[in-house]
């Protein structure tokens, strides 16, 4: 039992390793690359072929535009959940506090309490938080193969039955 788990802790070790050098590389190239060396001098540099070179070039690249996308998008939802806190601290009081107007006290303002509604669904929406609505379900079609016994179990087993377990059917002589 110790071997195995000196082993895999060997292979883990090798395994970080590899990635590491490689991942030193991409940046080694990409640094060479922007230096205005060509494909086949990184490569001599690198000790690496030129194809080698390219493909951690190319991978240095995308890692790159992804990072920036995620913090563009980070950004960007900041920015909206921001809008929707504006907008509804802007309707909340009147959603939900009695309202006086003049010697009447009415009740909160109904179409402030739909669009606050509105304002959480759509924060919900963006946090991804928002669960799936299984009131659109309709009914399904279910296509069942197979012997008559077969068909019984699977009609059981879709009425939320357990089903009996399947007898073997008689051959005909």
């Amino acid at each position: 039992m110790a071997r195995k788990s000196v082993a895999s802790t060997q292979v883990a070790l090798a395994a970080a390793d590899l990635i590491e050098r490689e991942a030193h590389q991409m940046m080694e190239a990409y640094k060479l690359r922007q230096a205005g060396k060509g494909w086949f001098q990184i490569a001599a540099e690198l000790e690496l072929p030129a194809a080698k070179v390219r493909s951690l070039y190319s991978q240095a690249i995308t890692e790159a535009a992804q990072l920036v996308a995620d913090a563009t998008k980070s950004q960007i939802l900041a920015m909206e959940l921001d809008r929707l806190d504006a907008l509804q601290a802007a309707h909340w009081a009147r959603a939900t506090e009695p309202r006086v107007q003049g010697s009447i006290e009415l009740p909160p303002d109904l179409k402030s309490a739909e669009f606050c509604l509105k304002v959480i669904a759509a924060r919900t929406k963006l946090e991804g938080l928002e669960h799936e609505d299984v009131s659109n379900v309709g009914p399904q079609t279910v296509v069942i193969a197979g012997t008559s016994a077969e068909y019984i179990q699977a009609l059981q087993m879709v009425a939320g039955v357990v089903p009996e377990p399947i007898q073997a059917e008689a051959e005909w002589a």
